[in-house]
This record gives structure tokens, C-alpha cells and sequence, in this order.
């Protein structure tokens, strides 16, 4: 009996001891096979899109990574990193970022490129792209279904949240030229009571609410009529202050403003251009 005890579990043992050849075979063969395929790439990944930047500063943060890719030989399409430490949005200056990217056998691509934070240059301002920044603002601010007094309310509000009254050097030289004026304070966030008027108009006029220019001598000061409800309204802007200014209201709201005389100009001719329009 001790015999055939022992016959089985010699049995039993040679069984477990193919299992076990078995599995350490097929280990082997896939270590053989991934040292071959890890041999065998050498080649580096391609990083593709990456290019010099530039970045206006003030203007919504650019994405690095747009149309950016890397591809491997073996891997195909790998993922992308981008270290931008280095890089100071608010400041004006020369940067760079680095790219980078590596595939499963550990080839390594990196590239650098460089990004550079521009600040206001008035000479180059167009009013196609400050339009193209008003579009912006106001795809965040309006919604369907909207009144004109609604929307007006909603741009006079962001207006007034976002802007500093900072009449500096270049804020002072844009009085009467609109879209240099409201280039600043779109993309600095400060300005005068030109800049308000100037940014107003431009949103006002993208959102399709009839608007002119009025303005007063003494004091100077720069702000908009706006045809609500088949009237024209005052809309005045406080940086800083959205509960202060006036937002499609009658010509007393104003009255305050200048020691409680009606003083202000505008060209009746510039209603004309919106006649039908409410």
C-alpha cells in the first residue's frame, strides 16, 4: 500500500511540476519576445504641430496642446505632455515650453518652441478682431430667448465686473479711436470712461441693440444711448461697479452725474441709422 501511495504522489508531483515548466516556458518565451521587440525600437517618437506662440496678454489663455501629436513607429499615436513652468502669462517677455513624449520601449522625443506675451500695440489693433472678441464675451453672457433690455443689462454687468478705472498713458491716447480703446480694456482690463463707452458699443452692437455715442464737456465723459422698449435710454458704466451705473435708464438717472444739469451732445442723425429697429 505504501508503494502505490508513493506511485501517486509521484504522480500527483509530475503533473504539478509540467504546470509549473509550462508557465515558466511561456514567461520566457514572452520575455524573449518583448527583449526582441524592445531591441528592435530604436526609433524615436515624431512630435508634429508644435510652433512658436504668440499671446496677447489679457486675452483668454491660449491651448498649448492644439493640433499638437506625436506618433511612434511600433506605438502609433502616443500621448503629448507640455511643461510651461516657465511661462508667465501676465508678464511681457520671451518663454519657452517644452514638448514631450515617449513610447513603450522608452524612446524620447522632446521640443522646444517659443511663446511670447505681447502687450497692447495700437498700430496693429483692427476692429475685425475686436469684434472677434466681443463675440466671445457675449457667447458667455447672453442666452436665447433674451430681451434687448436683458442683454444690455448683461453687457453693462460684465463690463463693470471686469474692468479697473486705470487711465494710463495708452489708456489716455485711445480717447476717440473705438477700437484701439476697447482693445484695452478687453484684453488689459482697465481703462476710462472711453474705454467703457467703446466696449459697450462694440458688444451692444454685436448683440444687435440699437446704440449711439453721447457725451458731455464738462466734465468729459463718454457713454451711450441705447434704444430699448422703442426708447433711448442712458447706458453708463462705473468700473468696478455694476450697481452704480446706469443701465436703460431715463435722462434724471443721470442728472446726478453732472451737478444736475442736462449738458450732454449727441447727433440725433445717429438714431436715424437704427429707425425701425427696436
Amino acid at each position: 500500500m505504501n508503494h502505490i501511495r508513493t506511485f501517486k504522489n509521484i504522480s500527483r508531483n509530475k503533473g504539478l511540476i509540467e504546470i509549473v515548466f509550462v508557465l515558466l516556458f511561456t514567461l520566457l518565451l514572452l520575455a524573449s519576445c518583448h527583449a526582441e521587440e524592445t531591441a528592435a525600437d530604436t526609433v524615436h517618437p515624431q512630435i508634429i504641430g508644435a510652433h512658436d506662440i504668440h499671446y496677447t496678454r489679457g486675452r483668454p489663455l491660449p491651448d498649448l496642446l492644439k493640433d499638437v501629436s506625436a506618433t511612434d513607429d511600433v506605438d502609433g499615436e502616443i500621448p503629448v505632455e507640455v511643461d510651461d513652468s516657465a511661462v508667465d502669462f501676465d508678464e511681457l517677455g520671451e518663454y519657452s515650453i517644452v514638448y514631450k513624449a515617449r513610447d513603450r520601449a522608452g524612446n524620447y522625443a522632446q521640443k522646444t518652441v517659443k511663446v511670447y506675451v505681447d502687450g497692447y500695440r495700437g498700430d496693429q489693433v483692427t476692429t475685425e478682431a475686436v469684434e472677434a472678441i466681443a463675440d466671445e464675451v457675449l457667447a458667455e453672457i447672453l442666452t436665447d430667448g433674451m430681451t434687448n433690455r436683458e442683454k444690455a443689462e448683461a453687457i453693462h454687468d460684465w463690463i463693470a465686473v471686469h474692468m479697473t478705472y486705470l487711465p494710463t498713458p495708452e489708456v489716455v491716447d485711445s480717447i476717440g479711436k473705438l477700437p484701439q480703446a476697447a482693445y484695452i480694456g478687453f484684453t488689459e482690463g482697465n481703462g476710462n470712461c472711453y474705454t467703457l463707452y467703446a466696449m459697450g458699443e462694440i458688444l451692444l452692437t454685436r448683440a444687435g441693440i440699437p446704440n449711439i455715442p453721447i457725451s458731455n464737456k464738462d466734465p468729459e465723459h463718454y457713454w451711450s444711448l441705447v434704444k430699448v422698449d422703442g426708447e433711448w435710454l442712458h447706458f453708463n458704466v462705473y468700473a468696478g461697479q455694476p450697481d452704480r451705473g446706469a443701465c436703460c435708464e431715463p435722462d434724471e438717472s443721470m442728472l446726478g452725474f453732472f451737478g444736475g444739469k442736462m449738458a450732454w451732445t449727441y447727433d440725433p442723425a445717429d438714431m436715424e441709422e437704427w429707425e425701425g429697429i427696436d
